[in-house]
């Protein structure tokens, strides 16, 4: 999906529009986005993204599944759909684990019936 206008001032290249429809999925679609407080900790490393990177969202919304978000992105001409991917994925996933220090052990236990992260990597 993508959507094209005309800078407002052809000297700023930021103000042309490159709308993208982007999906991002959970690892194993393991249903992450369903706590509020997670909810909140990705939207603001989104918010993030884009003051460090000039990445534009225009919306963005969590999925019926609470495994994957759907966002409508303005990418700049200096980046690649791969490179936002990555910034989205990279930035929002550090900032969770950082603010979240259980996370991981919380989701791997729910969702294979392994009580810790070191049981999972061991695989006792």
């Amino acid at each position: 999906m993508v959507s094209l206008a005309y800078a407002k001032n052809k000297n700023e290249l930021d103000w042309v529009y490159n709308f993208q429809h982007i999906v991002l999925v959970s690892k194993y679609r393991f249903k992450v986005f369903r706590n509020p407080k997670t909810q909140k900790v990705v939207a603001d490393a989104f918010r993030e993204v884009e003051v460090q990177f000039g990445v534009k969202i225009k919306e963005f919304a969590f999925g019926d599944d609470y495994a994957h978000i759907h966002m409508m992105v303005n990418v700049p001409a200096n980046l690649s759909m791969q490179q936002v991917r990555q910034i989205l994925k990279s930035h929002s996933a550090s900032k969770v684990f950082k603010e979240m220090p259980n996370f991981i052990k919380r989701i791997l236990a729910k969702n294979s019936g392994v009580d810790s992260l070191q049981e999972q990597v061991s695989g006792r």
